[in-house]
C-alpha cells in the first residue's frame, strides 16, 4: 500500500509507461519501478507542470528544475535549467528536454543530466526522444544525444533545416537537398546528398 502521508498531501498529476511510474504532490515526486517493486521520493523546489513516463525512466518538471526517476536502479536525478521551456520527450531508455539556452538529456545508463548549448545561440525547432538517443535540431544545426556514451554530437548543416522525425530508435533531420540521420550502433551521423 502507498499512501501520500496520512491523506495530508494530494497527487497532482502521473504518467505511466513500460517499467516506470511517477506521480507528484506540491512538495514531493514519487516514482515506482517494476523491478524493485517500490516507490522511491523525492523533494521538488517547486511544484510540478510536466509529467512523461517512457520504459525505464520517469520525468516531472517544475519551473526551474528537471527531474529524472530511473527505474532500474530506483534513483531520482535532477539538474537546474534555464532559458524558456520548448520541448520535452521521454521514450525507451532517453529523456530529452530543451529550452532556449540548452538540450538536457538523460539516458538509463547514466546517473548525471548531459547537457549541450546551441551554437551561436540559435533557437532550436524541434527534437524527441529516440528511445536509445534523443535528436534536437535548430536551423543550421542538428545535435544527438547518444544514451551508449553519454555525449552529445553535433552535425552542422549546409543550408537551413527544413524539418526533422523522431522514432523509436531512429530519427532524421533534412534540408532541401540533404538528409542527415543519426545511428546509434557506431554512434554518429550519416548525411546523404539528395542531388539536384
Amino acid at each position: 500500500l502507498f499512501s501520500l502521508s496520512s491523506g495530508v498531501a494530494r497527487a497532482s498529476a502521473g504518467a505511466v509507461c513500460g517499467n516506470v511510474a511517477v506521480v507528484d504532490t506540491q512538495a514531493k515526486a514519487y516514482g515506482y519501478s517494476t523491478y524493485s517493486e517500490r516507490w522511491t521520493a523525492v523533494s521538488l523546489d517547486a511544484q510540478g507542470v510536466s509529467r512523461l513516463a517512457g520504459d525505464y525512466l520517469g520525468f516531472v518538471r517544475t519551473p526551474f528544475r528537471l527531474y529524472s526517476f530511473n527505474s532500474t536502479n530506483d534513483h531520482w536525478y535532477w539538474i537546474n535549467y534555464n532559458g524558456e521551456p520548448l520541448g520535452e520527450s521521454t521514450l525507451g531508455a532517453t529523456t530529452l528536454f530543451w529550452s532556449s539556452n540548452a538540450a538536457y538529456a538523460i539516458a538509463s545508463l547514466w546517473t548525471t543530466w548531459r547537457t549541450r548549448t546551441w551554437e551561436n545561440q540559435e533557437q532550436p525547432v524541434g527534437g524527441g526522444s529516440c528511445g536509445s538517443f534523443a535528436l534536437v535540431w535548430t536551423p543550421l544545426h542538428a545535435y544527438a544525444f547518444h544514451s551508449a556514451s553519454g555525449q552529445w554530437m553535433s552535425q552542422s548543416m549546409n543550408e537551413t533545416v527544413a524539418g526533422g522525425i523522431t522514432c523509436n530508435n531512429f530519427g532524421l533531420v533534412w534540408t532541401p537537398h540533404a538528409v542527415y540521420s543519426f545511428d546509434p550502433s557506431p554512434g554518429g551521423w550519416v548525411p546523404v546528398d539528395l542531388g539536384l
